[in-house]
């Protein structure tokens, strides 16, 4: 099969389309761990907009107003000397006024929906939470989904009534929708130094790896009352990357194969015109002049190889041709050459001494009967005269 034109060209076109497919894959299999992140961040960014808009914001307004109120109060029976940072201070105020409230209607209404929102997407951990504006870039958990989860699932949660300090994702959640900036680390975890493992999802925290997105609540009258932040686990971006490798597999195969049947058609539209005219030189090389010369139109267009088909017929009917009229001046050369050839015998013998004697003699015997009065014999009877 490879010693045929049309065999190299098939295994030389399948291995370039190979080669180059399978380079391709491999950059594009680099490419799924972006692709992933790209899927999860728009989905994140479609369940915040649906989760933020099924929380109640009056809700949330009422339980901020009513945990400020009821912190206040425990804060006067606490001393803030006993606390290192006044951070930690209100910490326990708001906790002991989140006992208070934890039988609020406003805050089982929003931990409900927090819930709801893990229902309908189960890969959602949602969390709301807001700012008493006590201290600089302070917020306030009210509801989180891992709330109502138990045993290690639970310790994820922010408690009802957490507070604390950000400068961070959850203070920028306020003001905007906002990315965690190390949802996509730049690094690798790494067994030894310098061997790759296996790539990073989101970023870790004591409690895993995640992708997280937060955005403002907004009132009907479009203020800000707060904020919702999503968390998808990092093993769900492995998972879209996997989907995506199979539905990249998946696909390159079938264009593997497509291509590949492609390439072999136009590899035989190419091969086969150029083994036929082979063929046909070979005969015109053995003198078969009449042998049919194919015109190819490859892919159904003028080409090189046409115009070679054409040209080479030419050739070869001005050499039948030329051949022809060879035969003819060679016919006629011989039949000169044998009338030269008998002339020169012709000449040979009439100059010849038998010849010449015999002709003396003929001449002699005519005169004698031309004296004697008598006919002159054929010459061939004059030998047996004498």
């Amino acid at each position: 099969m490879f010693n045929t034109l049309q065999g190299k060209l098939s295994a030389v076109t399948a291995l370039g389309l190979v080669l180059m497919l399978g380079t391709l894959a491999g950059i594009l299999t680099f490419r799924v761990r972006e692709i992933a992140f790209d899927t999860i961040e728009t989905e994140l960014s479609d369940t915040l907009d649906a989760s933020a808009a099924l929380i109640d914001t009056d809700a949330v307004e009422r339980l901020t107003e009513k945990l400020n109120e009821e912190a206040i109060i425990q804060a006067e029976d606490l001393s803030p000397a006993d606390y290192e940072e006044d951070r930690l201070y209100w910490r326990e105020a708001y906790g002991q006024a989140a006992n208070v409230l934890a039988e609020d209607p406003d805050f089982i209404t929003i931990q409900n929906q927090v819930r709801l929102i893990g229902e309908l997407e189960n890969q959602a951990k949602a969390y709301v939470y807001v700012s008493p504006g006590i201290l600089e870039n302070d917020y306030l958990a009210l509801a989180d989904w891992f709330l109502s989860e138990t045993g290690p699932e639970r310790d994820r949660a922010f408690d009802f009534g957490w507070y604390s300090q950000s400068t961070g994702p959850l203070a920028a959640g306020f003001e905007s929708y906002f990315l965690h900036p190390e949802n996509r680390p730049l690094y690798f975890n790494t067994e030894e130094e310098g061997q790759v493992v296996d790539f990073s999802y989101g970023y870790q925290d004591t409690f895993g790896e995640w992708i997280s997105a937060y955005q403002p609540l907004l009132n009907e009258d479009g203020e800000h009352v707060g904020a919702i932040g999503i968390d998808f686990r990092a093993e769900y971006v492995r998972q879209v990357a996997q989907g995506v490798q199979s539905t990249m597999a998946v696909t390159f195969l079938i264009v593997i194969v497509v291509v590949l049947i492609v390439a072999f058609i136009i590899v035989n539209q190419i091969a086969t015109p150029i083994a036929r005219l082979s063929a046909a030189a070979v005969a015109v090389g053995r003198g078969d002049y009449k042998t049919e010369i194919p015109i190819p139109h490859v892919l159904g267009g003028k080409d090189e190889l046409e115009h070679l088909a054409v040209e080479f017929k030419k050739m070869a009917d001005q050499i039948a041709g030329r051949e022809e009229k060879l035969k003819q001046e060679i016919q006629e050369l011989r039949i000169e050459i044998d009338t030269q050839k008998r002339d020169e015998q012709v000449a040979q013998i009439s100059e010849s001494e038998f010849f010449t004697d015999l002709k003396d003699r003929a001449t002699r015997m005519r005169e004698r009967r031309e004296q004697r009065g008598t006919p002159t014999p054929p010459t061939g009877d004059s030998e047996e005269t004498e």
